[in-house]
């Protein structure tokens, strides 16, 4: 188990409580969909996730915080997916683990959770690497300043590699592009409208002592 997962776990199960809850009382994070886009249940994965929660059920629970505004309603953290194929499905009822979240560190793990819970193990697109990556190290900054005892002796760049499943050289590479590509580049790169390989020779190019705007 990773460092994060295993702190996230830890967060989870200290002082979460498991409910049933009608899906509307459910709302997906809008920050899901930024990395990891819209569930569509005409694409393949979807349409099976569908399929196997019409067969089998809800197998897992979905991870969840209270919502700040509404009482009784819920944020989905993990589950997205799994979420909207039960609405599909027609499933009235649905397991949920109800993170706590009154503190600002339960509230950074929280936002850390959208990442390490879903993210993909496909590496075949480097766009979505990118938004991993920026998300994760946003978060973990955020978690650092306010308990920065977890983080002794570990380098933010080997924390994210471990998570993500890849080299320090690639977050490295990654965020070579996010901190210098101008913003056309970022925005190309980051929607998987150009390779990274493309990415970094702009990225290189604008680097270069001669280079002009």
């Amino acid at each position: 188990m990773s460092f994060l997962s295993e702190k996230l776990t830890e967060s989870q199960y200290a002082k979460s409580v498991m409910i049933m809850v009608d899906p509307l009382l459910l709302h997906p994070d809008p920050e899901n969909d930024l990395l990891y886009g819209e569930f569509d249940p005409e694409k393949d994965e979807d349409k099976r996730l569908i399929e196997e929660i019409q067969e089998l059920g809800l197998l897992q629970p979905l991870l969840v915080k209270r919502h700040p505004v509404f009482p009784d309603e819920y944020i989905i953290v993990s589950g997205h997916r799994r979420y909207h194929a039960a609405k599909a499905v027609g499933l009235r009822r649905v397991e949920v683990l109800v993170m706590n979240t009154n503190t600002p560190e339960e509230q950074a793990m929280a936002k850390l959770a959208i990442t390490v819970s879903n993210h993909s193990r496909d590496r075949s697109n480097p766009a979505l690497l990118a938004r991993e990556i920026e998300h994760l190290e946003a978060s973990l900054k955020e978690l650092r300043k306010l308990n920065p005892e977890k983080f002794k002796g570990k380098e933010l760049r080997t924390i994210i590699a471990e998570e993500l499943g890849v080299s320090p050289k690639t977050v490295a590479r990654t965020k070579k592009i996010l901190n210098n590509a101008d913003e056309p580049t970022r925005v190309a790169f980051t929607s998987g409208k150009i390779t990274q390989l493309e990415a970094l020779k702009r990225v290189d190019d604008k680097l270069k002592p001669n280079h002009v705007e």
